[in-house]
């Protein structure tokens, strides 16, 4: 916590600065055109400061849970949107568009038709990945990135995840291990053993919020199993071999790394990542799991907020 209270604090010492020229964006809901349908997007605020365009997880959940993110629209405009196949955008069925190059091409639409000509960039978990793709192009006027929650070398999810399972009961354990080995993962006690593992590692602020809540309801088997396989124990998507290494240094905006202490992603995880991206930070949040924006929403936007302003000083 003393770490994360310094960082707060080493930011927000450029908190005043001027805001940056912005386009003019209206309050409201929409959609933009991409191959296979159409992207459903809403924009929160019209502060005077570039605005915060934010990609959301796997699968199907779209971006209800990200939410609490919106209470950084009293400084700058937030805009959510949804993938293709995901929460209230169009319904494909189609793996056409399951693939890293549509998500991607997903945000340059975005940009291109709300005339995002300067943002910052928020990316959660598989949406964090897709950000990082991303950057990997060389886009103009990106000011910062975010990577909240990600695994960008899929080769490290075992180790990360192998201390996790070790915690849990032993019959808990095995039956995620078993149900995601034999593809039975419908199973009544395989859905109760995960809800326990997702409370102590996704989010573990109880009640879940109507919005967590609605995004779970939108989750999307068919597209979870082709992206990453059959569970966090099994995985077997295309996600499987995605990994990223020396060519993090490409990404030269100013980063935020930030992770839960109970992640099944690892602070470690996040820390070599930080080693790659030339200087970047790590925010690890000491009660969170997977969506630290939802465990703790106050400290989480308290540190965005000053993160984002800190990158606008002139």
């Amino acid at each position: 916590m003393r770490t994360l209270v310094m960082l707060v604090a080493f930011l927000a010492s450029g908190a005043a600065a001027l805001p940056a020229q912005k386009p003019e964006l209206k309050d409201g809901e929409g959609y933009v055109s991409v191959p296979g349908g159409r992207l459903w997007y809403r924009v929160v605020g019209k502060g005077g400061r570039t605005p915060l365009l934010v990609v959301h997880g796997c699968c199907g959940v779209g971006s209800y849970y990200l939410a609490p993110l919106a209470a950084l629209a009293d400084d700058r405009p937030v805009i959510f949107y949804d993938q293709i196949d995901n929460g209230r955008s169009d319904r494909t069925n189609d793996t056409t568009y399951w693939r890293m190059a549509h998500f991607v091409e997903e945000i340059k639409r975005i940009r291109e038709t709300l005339g995002l000509r300067e943002i910052h960039l928020y990316g959660h978990s598989f949406g964090a990945a897709i950000v990082a793709d991303y950057m990997l192009t060389k886009p103009r006027g990106v000011r910062s990135v975010v990577i909240a929650g990600a695994q960008l070398d899929m080769s490290r999810g075992g180790a990360d995840l192998e201390p996790l399972l070790a915690a849990l009961p032993d019959s808990t354990r095995r039956s995620i291990v078993d149900h995601e080995r034999d593809g039975t993962t419908s199973s009544p006690a395989y859905q109760r053993a995960m809800l326990q593992f997702m409370r102590r590692h996704y989010a573990r602020r109880l009640p879940w919020s109507a919005d967590l809540d609605s995004s779970v309801a939108h989750f999307s088997g068919p597209m979870a199993a082709f992206i990453y396989g059959a569970g966090p124990t099994n995985v077997t998507g295309w996600m499987r071999g995605y990994r990223h290494g020396p060519e993090l240094r490409a990404i030269e905006a100013p980063t935020l790394l930030t992770i839960g202490r109970y992640d099944d992603v690892s602070a470690a995880s996040a820390r070599q990542y930080q080693t790659l991206i030339p200087g970047s930070r790590v925010a690890v949040f000491e009660e969170s799991g997977h969506l630290s924006m939802q465990d703790e929403p106050d400290k989480y936007v308290s540190l965005l907020r000053a993160f984002l302003r800190s990158t606008e000083r002139p």
